[in-house]
């Protein structure tokens, strides 16, 4: 009876042990996927910008799911009264810098309509960052603003299932397909006192550790996301310049 009773409180304290280490190890691998999944954005010194600034660049297939397949492009009577709102930013007399940060984007090829906040930088011990974007785009203070010459930054989560900030950029990938297709995809970012049209001509994919956030002499948009799913290992760049504005009535 006694044999019986100690071999019955080993086995309980195997079958324990076992559970325990399971419980730790999806405990640590909780931790390591919310660690890799938060998107965080630093401040990378300049460097060269010709990596996103060649017009017409395109990544390999991006394999995406049946839920990216249906968009909403624009045909082209509904591309032509888009544009048509907008003045060309050559024929009007508009200052290069001192224009109000942007608080609203969309895109209306994949449905996104989001408010963008201004990110700012939080300390994490021996170094800083951007915060992360809650369930809004996040836009790089430090960058330019819409109108002005410069680039302007924009990051948002592809999707957030641990920190729960959400997935405004989770059609993103859409359109890699869309531009290398032909289809002409357009941008709106909003300020408090005009609209501005952007063009993407650009999308790359490139490592996590080769992203650099710079500047560029043209009016320029510049949105970015984590890939792969799951993994979260590269970025989504989608390029753009400025070819439309819509200034306020006084």
């Amino acid at each position: 009876m006694v044999n019986y009773a100690q071999k019955f409180i080993t086995n309980v304290g195997k079958r324990t042990l076992i559970i325990s280490l399971i419980l730790i190890l999806t405990g640590l691998g909780l931790i390591l996927y919310a660690e890799i999944s938060k998107n965080s954005i630093e401040t990378i010194p300049s460097e060269d910008f010709s990596t996103y600034n060649e017009k017409n660049t395109y990544s390999n297939d991006l394999n995406l799911d049946d839920e990216h397949a249906n968009s909403n492009v624009q045909d082209i009577n509904d591309l032509n009264q888009l544009v048509s709102q907008f003045s060309n930013p050559k024929d009007l007399n508009i200052p290069s810098k001192d224009f109000d940060i942007p608080i609203n984007i969309e895109i209306p090829a994949i449905n996104l309509n989001s408010e963008i906040m201004q990110l700012k930088i939080v300390d994490i011990g021996e170094s800083s960052q951007y915060e992360t974007p809650n369930n809004v785009v996040g836009h790089i203070p430090t960058s330019s603003n819409p109108g002005e010459a410069g680039s302007i930054w924009l990051f948002g989560h592809l999707e957030s299932p641990i920190r729960n900030e959400g997935s405004v950029f989770s059609r993103l990938p859409e359109i890699h397909d869309l531009i290398k297709n032909g289809n002409i995809i357009h941008i709106i970012l909003k300020t408090n006192n005009a609209n501005f049209l952007y063009e993407i001509n650009d999308f790359s994919v490139i490592p996590e550790e080769n992203l650099i956030i710079n500047d560029s002499e043209k009016s320029s948009l510049f949105l970015v996301t984590c890939w792969p799913k799951f993994v979260y290992d590269e970025r989504i760049i989608v390029g753009s310049v400025l070819v439309g504005v819509q200034l306020e009535e006084n």
